[in-house]
Protein backbone atom coordinates (compact mmCIF):
# COMPACT_ATOMS: atom_id res chain seq x y z
CA UNK A 1 0.00 0.00 0.00
CA UNK A 2 1.46 3.73 -0.66
CA UNK A 3 1.98 5.89 1.64
CA UNK A 4 -0.45 8.10 0.73
CA UNK A 5 -3.26 5.60 0.60
CA UNK A 6 -2.11 4.12 4.06
CA UNK A 7 -2.52 8.07 5.23
CA UNK A 8 -5.58 8.40 3.89
CA UNK A 9 -7.31 5.43 5.31
CA UNK A 10 -6.00 6.33 8.60
CA UNK A 11 -7.34 9.65 8.38
CA UNK A 12 -10.58 8.15 7.86
CA UNK A 13 -10.69 5.74 10.47
CA UNK A 14 -9.79 8.10 13.23
CA UNK A 15 -12.45 10.70 11.55
CA UNK A 16 -14.83 7.54 12.17
CA UNK A 17 -14.25 6.74 15.07
CA UNK A 18 -14.00 10.80 16.32
CA UNK A 19 -17.52 11.34 15.11
CA UNK A 20 -19.43 8.42 16.22
CA UNK A 21 -18.10 9.59 19.70
CA UNK A 22 -19.35 12.82 19.59
CA UNK A 23 -22.27 11.65 18.35
CA UNK A 24 -23.11 9.19 21.35
CA UNK A 25 -21.84 11.52 23.14
CA UNK A 26 -23.93 14.66 22.05
CA UNK A 27 -27.20 12.39 21.65
CA UNK A 28 -26.85 11.77 25.57
CA UNK A 29 -25.53 15.33 27.02
CA UNK A 30 -28.89 16.24 24.45
CA UNK A 31 -31.57 13.56 26.10
CA UNK A 32 -30.58 15.23 29.72
CA UNK A 33 -30.89 18.73 28.78
CA UNK A 34 -34.17 17.77 27.36
CA UNK A 35 -35.47 16.16 29.76
CA UNK A 36 -34.21 18.40 32.58
CA UNK A 37 -35.63 21.30 30.82
CA UNK A 38 -39.27 19.18 30.24
CA UNK A 39 -38.65 18.81 34.14
CA UNK A 40 -38.43 22.07 35.23
CA UNK A 41 -41.80 22.97 33.08
CA UNK A 42 -43.62 20.89 34.54
CA UNK A 43 -42.79 21.30 38.77
CA UNK A 44 -43.21 25.08 37.62
CA UNK A 45 -46.89 24.08 35.76
CA UNK A 46 -47.63 22.18 38.95
CA UNK A 47 -46.56 25.38 41.30
CA UNK A 48 -48.73 27.33 39.20
CA UNK A 49 -51.55 25.09 39.01
CA UNK A 50 -51.42 24.54 43.12
CA UNK A 51 -51.06 28.24 43.09
CA UNK A 52 -54.64 28.67 41.92
CA UNK A 53 -56.33 25.40 44.10
CA UNK A 54 -54.74 28.37 46.84
CA UNK A 55 -56.96 31.39 45.54
CA UNK A 56 -59.90 29.13 44.59
CA UNK A 57 -59.37 29.19 41.03
CA UNK A 58 -60.52 26.64 38.62
CA UNK A 59 -57.42 25.09 36.92
CA UNK A 60 -57.72 25.91 33.59
CA UNK A 61 -54.34 24.28 32.24
CA UNK A 62 -54.27 21.77 29.69
CA UNK A 63 -53.67 18.33 30.06
CA UNK A 64 -53.41 18.31 33.89
CA UNK A 65 -55.59 16.86 37.02
CA UNK A 66 -55.79 18.02 40.30
CA UNK A 67 -57.65 15.71 42.65
CA UNK A 68 -57.43 15.42 46.90
CA UNK A 69 -55.62 12.86 48.19
CA UNK A 70 -55.08 11.23 51.70
CA UNK A 71 -51.89 12.15 54.08
CA UNK A 72 -50.32 8.85 52.98
CA UNK A 73 -49.95 9.89 49.44
CA UNK A 74 -47.74 13.32 50.22
CA UNK A 75 -44.70 12.02 49.80
CA UNK A 76 -45.58 10.46 46.12
CA UNK A 77 -43.59 12.25 43.60
CA UNK A 78 -43.41 10.97 39.57
CA UNK A 79 -41.33 11.97 37.00
CA UNK A 80 -42.49 9.41 33.61
CA UNK A 81 -43.41 9.41 30.01
CA UNK A 82 -46.85 7.52 28.14
CA UNK A 83 -48.49 7.38 25.02
CA UNK A 84 -51.07 9.06 24.23
CA UNK A 85 -53.57 9.02 21.17
CA UNK A 86 -53.74 12.17 18.87
CA UNK A 87 -57.16 11.62 17.14
CA UNK A 88 -55.73 14.57 14.83
CA UNK A 89 -52.70 12.88 13.54
CA UNK A 90 -54.33 9.36 14.21
CA UNK A 91 -51.01 7.96 15.70
CA UNK A 92 -49.61 7.63 19.37
CA UNK A 93 -47.66 10.59 20.07
CA UNK A 94 -45.10 10.89 23.15
CA UNK A 95 -45.81 12.80 26.52
CA UNK A 96 -43.70 13.59 29.61
CA UNK A 97 -45.78 13.29 32.71
CA UNK A 98 -45.28 14.55 37.02
CA UNK A 99 -47.57 13.55 39.47
CA UNK A 100 -46.84 14.93 42.66
CA UNK A 101 -48.60 15.82 45.60
CA UNK A 102 -48.90 19.12 47.05
CA UNK A 103 -50.32 20.45 50.35
CA UNK A 104 -52.87 23.44 49.73
CA UNK A 105 -54.74 25.22 52.63
CA UNK A 106 -53.92 22.07 54.93
CA UNK A 107 -55.06 19.65 52.12
CA UNK A 108 -53.38 17.35 49.96
CA UNK A 109 -53.79 18.23 46.05
CA UNK A 110 -52.36 15.35 44.07
CA UNK A 111 -51.64 17.14 40.40
CA UNK A 112 -50.46 15.44 37.38
CA UNK A 113 -49.44 17.62 34.36
CA UNK A 114 -48.26 16.88 30.99
CA UNK A 115 -46.66 17.79 28.09
CA UNK A 116 -45.69 16.58 24.89
CA UNK A 117 -41.90 15.86 23.42
CA UNK A 118 -40.41 14.73 20.55
CA UNK A 119 -39.47 10.80 21.03
CA UNK A 120 -36.14 10.08 21.17
CA UNK A 121 -36.12 7.87 18.66
CA UNK A 122 -36.72 11.15 16.26
CA UNK A 123 -34.08 12.90 18.53
CA UNK A 124 -31.75 9.66 17.41
CA UNK A 125 -32.57 9.76 13.76
CA UNK A 126 -32.00 13.75 13.42
CA UNK A 127 -28.87 13.69 15.22
CA UNK A 128 -27.75 10.16 12.94
CA UNK A 129 -28.56 12.22 9.65
CA UNK A 130 -27.14 15.44 10.73
CA UNK A 131 -23.80 13.88 11.96
CA UNK A 132 -23.78 11.20 8.57
CA UNK A 133 -24.48 14.25 6.20
CA UNK A 134 -21.07 16.46 8.26
CA UNK A 135 -19.55 13.19 8.21
CA UNK A 136 -19.53 12.81 4.75
CA UNK A 137 -18.78 16.42 3.90
CA UNK A 138 -15.74 16.46 6.13
CA UNK A 139 -14.62 12.76 4.99
CA UNK A 140 -15.19 14.42 1.16
CA UNK A 141 -13.39 16.99 1.95
CA UNK A 142 -10.99 16.10 4.50
CA UNK A 143 -9.33 13.50 2.44
CA UNK A 144 -9.06 16.39 -0.91
CA UNK A 145 -6.96 18.15 1.82
CA UNK A 146 -5.25 15.74 3.19
CA UNK A 147 -4.32 13.78 0.01
CA UNK A 148 -2.86 17.16 -1.71
CA UNK A 149 -1.07 18.25 1.41
CA UNK A 150 0.86 15.38 1.96
CA UNK A 151 1.08 14.70 -1.84
CA UNK A 152 2.74 18.45 -1.88
CA UNK A 153 4.76 17.51 1.18
CA UNK A 154 6.21 14.10 -0.23
CA UNK A 155 6.91 15.62 -3.58
CA UNK A 156 10.71 16.16 -3.10
CA UNK A 157 11.31 12.92 -1.33
CA UNK A 158 10.17 11.28 -4.33
CA UNK A 159 11.51 13.08 -6.72
CA UNK A 160 14.54 12.68 -5.18
CA UNK A 161 14.07 9.06 -4.92
CA UNK A 162 13.62 8.86 -8.57
CA UNK A 163 16.74 10.50 -9.29
CA UNK A 164 18.59 8.22 -6.92
CA UNK A 165 17.20 5.24 -8.74
CA UNK A 166 18.91 6.16 -11.82
CA UNK A 167 22.30 7.10 -10.12
CA UNK A 168 25.70 5.46 -10.98
CA UNK A 169 28.76 6.24 -10.03
CA UNK A 170 29.79 6.50 -13.36
CA UNK A 171 28.03 9.19 -14.26
CA UNK A 172 30.01 12.86 -14.04
CA UNK A 173 27.47 14.73 -13.60
CA UNK A 174 25.66 15.66 -9.81
CA UNK A 175 22.80 14.31 -8.51
CA UNK A 176 20.67 16.80 -8.52
CA UNK A 177 18.55 17.31 -5.21
CA UNK A 178 15.12 18.93 -4.85
CA UNK A 179 14.84 20.98 -1.61
CA UNK A 180 12.25 20.53 0.98
CA UNK A 181 11.01 22.46 3.94
CA UNK A 182 10.54 19.44 6.44
CA UNK A 183 13.84 18.78 8.58
CA UNK A 184 13.82 15.43 8.25
CA UNK A 185 13.59 15.24 4.50
CA UNK A 186 16.55 17.35 4.17
CA UNK A 187 18.28 15.00 6.97
CA UNK A 188 17.71 12.08 5.00
CA UNK A 189 18.99 14.96 1.87
CA UNK A 190 22.33 15.60 3.22
CA UNK A 191 23.26 11.79 4.06
CA UNK A 192 22.47 10.58 0.74
CA UNK A 193 23.68 13.52 -1.15
CA UNK A 194 26.96 12.28 1.58
CA UNK A 195 26.41 8.94 0.65
CA UNK A 196 27.06 9.28 -3.18
CA UNK A 197 29.89 11.57 -2.93
CA UNK A 198 31.61 9.28 -0.86
CA UNK A 199 30.33 5.90 -3.10
CA UNK A 200 31.55 8.24 -6.31
CA UNK A 201 34.94 9.16 -5.31
CA UNK A 202 36.11 5.81 -3.92
CA UNK A 203 34.89 4.30 -7.66
CA UNK A 204 37.25 6.96 -9.08
CA UNK A 205 39.90 6.11 -6.43
CA UNK A 206 39.58 2.74 -7.24
CA UNK A 207 39.77 3.44 -11.20
CA UNK A 208 42.48 5.39 -10.99
CA UNK A 209 44.24 2.40 -8.88
CA UNK A 210 43.63 0.28 -11.42
CA UNK A 211 44.43 2.37 -14.67
CA UNK A 212 47.84 2.87 -12.77
CA UNK A 213 48.11 -0.59 -12.44
CA UNK A 214 47.72 -1.54 -15.39
CA UNK A 215 49.50 1.20 -16.73
CA UNK A 216 52.89 -0.34 -15.01
CA UNK A 217 52.24 -4.04 -15.81
CA UNK A 218 52.70 -3.34 -19.35
CA UNK A 219 56.28 -3.13 -19.21
CA UNK A 220 57.33 -6.32 -17.11
CA UNK A 221 55.01 -8.19 -19.47
CA UNK A 222 56.54 -6.42 -22.44
CA UNK A 223 59.92 -7.99 -21.10
CA UNK A 224 58.56 -11.66 -20.39
CA UNK A 225 56.74 -11.28 -23.83
CA UNK A 226 59.78 -10.63 -25.55
CA UNK A 227 61.66 -13.07 -23.57
CA UNK A 228 59.40 -15.35 -24.39
CA UNK A 229 59.75 -15.02 -27.85
CA UNK A 230 63.45 -15.12 -27.86
CA UNK A 231 62.97 -18.29 -26.14
CA UNK A 232 60.49 -19.97 -28.81
CA UNK A 233 62.93 -19.27 -31.21
CA UNK A 234 65.77 -21.36 -30.00
CA UNK A 235 65.79 -25.46 -31.06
Amino acid sequence: MKLLSKTTQNFLLAMAVILSIAGIALYLLLRQEVTDEIKEQLELQAELIADQVARGKTVNFPLTSVSEVSAAFAANKRLGDTLIFDRLQHKNEGYYYLTLVKNVNQRNYRILVMTSYIGWERYYKTIFISFLGVALWMAFFGVLINYYSNRKIWRPFFMNLENLKQFSVRSAQPLHWHDSTITEFKELQYSLKDLTERSRREYLALREFTENASHEIQTPLGIIQSKLDRMSQLE
